[in-house]
């Protein structure tokens, strides 16, 4: 009996130290750089986790599949584990794989709640990003009855599909600066936060679309005033 429960004790321990471990492994700290190369195909981060769709890996990116459907729904969320943040330097690749339509979207979204749908802050680059008045715009949203634009605007061009664009959001206390291509594209201003901190994710809404060389460090007031 002696032996039995030494051998429970010893397994009892190596679960307590496995969960330990994997708890320590989704803490993330900025600077961060998320490597897709070793997540195996058709799986996720354990970095990141899964709020609503379906989200895989596919060719070392992060993909989203949130095709057109009856009420359209709330949209393909994903966000990374761990991570409290209010200001901070994005980094990311997206590319628009298939959509039924130039109103079709991708949002990075930040000072959100990585375990609820509410609230939620998000920058959003629409296909059709030049095509349409609100082709990119900063929402928010702390309620379904609540109005969520605070700006939007247009973009330089639409974005091609199935090539690849370098994006670029930095938050820093109430303004957001949006990149593409290296091209500073809108500066937005807003108090309206309904959070000051939060993780950060992504998104996309009615079509397919990929994310990749994700990397995530921190900024200052300084360095943002910078760019």
């Amino acid at each position: 009996m002696r032996k039995y429960g030494l051998v429970f004790v010893a397994l009892l321990v190596c679960l307590v130290l496995s969960g330990c471990s994997e708890h320590e492994g989704t803490k993330i700290t900025l600077p961060y750089t998320l490597d897709l190369s070793k997540v195996s195909e058709g799986s996720i981060p354990r970095e990141m986790q899964v709020f609503a769709d379906e989200w895989q890996v596919v060719d070392n990116a992060l993909e989203a599949n949130f095709p057109p459907r009856a009420g359209d729904g709330l949209g393909a969320f994903i966000y990374f584990k761990g991570l409290e943040v209010a200001d901070f330097d994005l980094s990311v690749t997206i590319t628009f794989m298939e959509v039924d339509s130039d109103s079709r979207f991708a949002g990075i979204l930040f000072r959100s709640n990585a375990n609820s749908n509410l609230p939620r802050h998000k920058l959003v680059i629409r296909q059709g990003a030049a095509s349409r008045s609100d082709g990119i715009g900063l929402r928010f949203r702390s309620s379904f009855d609540e109005p969520e634009w605070i700006e939007r605007d247009r973009a330089f061009y639409d974005l091609e599909l199935g090539r690849p664009y370098d994006v670029r959001v930095v938050v820093c206390g109430d303004q957001v600066k949006l990149f593409i291509d290296g091209i500073r594209v809108k500066t937005f201003n807003t108090d309206k936060w309904h959070s000051e901190t939060g993780s950060i994710g992504f998104m996309a809404f009615g079509g397919r679309v990929r994310f990749s060389n994700i990397h995530i460090a921190p900024i200052t007031p300084e360095e943002f005033n910078k760019l």
